[in-house]
């Protein structure tokens, strides 16, 4: 059952307090959303610290510049969730559905990602230095601009990478020779970083 509103306000006030210990019994009002249906909901700003999320369901939930380092996120659903700016470093994301997830900018160094799905995840000038994200599906995952020293990467990612880039350079060049006006305003948004990929489906043949 969906979490209500009010509820999820309740749980947040507790945590606040827990963050704080400004009152009598804080010692046990830190967050616990364990497995709890939080579609949607809308957690921006919010600071959830050492909070326990473990298979929650937050799909396509707003965490926009949320505070989660410290928190358990292992197996938690957050396909298609706004997690731009959000404090991610050192959070335990393994197996975590990240599909399609907005984590433009977000601090995820020293995260553990392993086993993730970040399938198609907007990844740009996110923070991922030395985050595991072994076993992670990166395809079609947008990387321009993210710190990745140091992060632990699949040499089969790696490999898989370097083959569509020259795949890409290829399609280019052979675009240069046809030298058809719409794949040239294709080709000079590439080289502007406008688009990150040129696939055949963007392109009238």
């Amino acid at each position: 059952m969906k979490m209500t509103n009010a509820e999820l306000e309740q749980v947040l006030d507790n945590h606040e307090h827990w963050l704080k210990g400004d009152c009598d019994g804080w010692e046990n009002m830190r967050a616990n959303l364990h497995e709890a249906d939080l579609y949607g909901a809308d957690l921006s700003g919010v600071n959830l610290y050492e909070a326990d999320l473990g298979g929650a369901n937050l799909y396509m939930a707003d965490l926009h510049k949320a505070y989660l380092s410290g928190a358990n996120l292992r197996g938690v659903d957050l396909y298609k969730a706004n997690l731009r700016e959000a404090a991610l470093y050192g959070v335990d994301l393994s197996e975590a559905d990240l599909c399609g997830a907005d984590l433009c900018g977000a601090d995820l160094c020293g995260a553990n990602l392993r086993g993730a799905n970040l399938r198609g995840a907007n990844l740009h000038d996110a923070n991922l230095y030395e985050a595991d994200l072994y076993g992670a599906d990166l395809r079609e995952a947008r990387l321009g601009g993210a710190n990745l020293h140091r992060a632990n990467l699949e040499k089969k990612y790696l490999i898989e990478k370097i083959i569509m880039l020259k795949k890409q350079i290829e399609e280019i060049e052979t675009l240069y020779i046809i030298g058809d006006k719409e794949m040239m305003d294709a080709i000079k948004d590439y080289e502007n970083g406008n688009a990150e990929l040129i696939k055949e489906t963007d392109l009238d043949w």
